[in-house]
């Protein structure tokens, strides 16, 4: 445990929404590829043949192996959970109703939401009205969320592809 695992949720609710403004104030250096280098990046496979939208799938589908292992109360990033499932959804060119966000977040509802208002906040996830459904609304990566994911995953899949005898997930 850490100090701040003893701190009120709404301070460590405001010291991850200080984080989260300092990622939005603009993606790293190494993700700064304007236009199409960006697009080539996201949807590029890694030396390990697996497409961003893979990788992503594949961190995602870690967490869940250490939920199993380890139990879900040990660990919880709900909003790092969030944005892998947000960003391969729009990888694939689909938006994602609110409600399966939470129950992809792992995590409960109410912390689901209110994790999804912080990123909505930092300008990492984006909201419309479903045209079909007033009542639901629909998440999606922003542009910024896409171009900071696209570097993270780009850097996870250089770095499995440097450690020696480390094999990718499939």
């Amino acid at each position: 445990m850490n100090a701040t695992d003893y701190l009120p949720a709404s301070w460590q609710l405001a010291e991850f929404n200080a984080r989260l403004s300092d990622i939005a104030q603009g993606p790293p250096a190494a993700a700064a590829h304007p236009g199409e280098a960006a697009e080539e990046r996201r949807d590029s496979p890694d030396c390990t043949g697996m497409s961003l939208a893979d990788l992503a799938r594949s961190l995602y589908a870690e967490r869940r192996l250490r939920e199993r292992s380890f139990g879900s109360d040990m660990f919880g990033e709900p909003a790092w959970d969030l944005l892998l499932d947000v960003f391969v959804h729009g990888l694939q060119g689909k938006e994602m109703l609110v409600s399966s966000a939470c129950i992809g977040a792992a995590c409960p509802p109410s912390t689901a939401l209110r994790y999804i208002t912080l990123l909505l906040d930092a300008g990492l996830l984006q909201s419309r009205r479903d045209s079909t459904d007033k009542r639901r609304r629909l998440l999606s990566p922003t542009a910024r969320a896409v171009d900071h994911m696209s570097a993270y995953l780009s850097a996870v899949a250089s770095r499995r592809c440097l450690v020696p005898g480390v094999k990718a997930i499939r």
